[in-house]
């Protein structure tokens, strides 16, 4: 399964903010901000993250499978989203 473009820049920016996975949940909208990560309302941006947690490369804050509706969006990358993002080597 690919990734939509937008979806890829984010789980760069993720990649990026947190190269060591773990329990540590983020605030997603944050790392947007601080990783220059533009959306035009939260809905796509929950669109993105919920497409990054389809593939298995995010885990939710509370190991939920969809993306609340509301904010704050809070996620921590996995192995595989780090392997995606090309930061694990082979």
């Amino acid at each position: 399964m690919s990734l939509t473009v937008h979806a890829t820049k984010l789980l760069s920016a993720l990649a990026e903010d947190d190269q060591l996975p773990g329990g540590v949940f983020r605030d997603v909208e944050g790392i947007c901000e601080e990783f220059n990560v533009s959306f035009e309302t939260r809905a796509q941006l929950a669109n993105w993250l919920q497409e990054l947690c389809d593939v298995g490369a995010v885990i939710l804050e509370d190991h939920e499978l969809n993306v609340s509706a509301t904010p704050p969006f809070m996620a921590s990358i996995t192995l595989h989203g780090l392997d995606m993002a090309g930061y694990l080597g082979r």
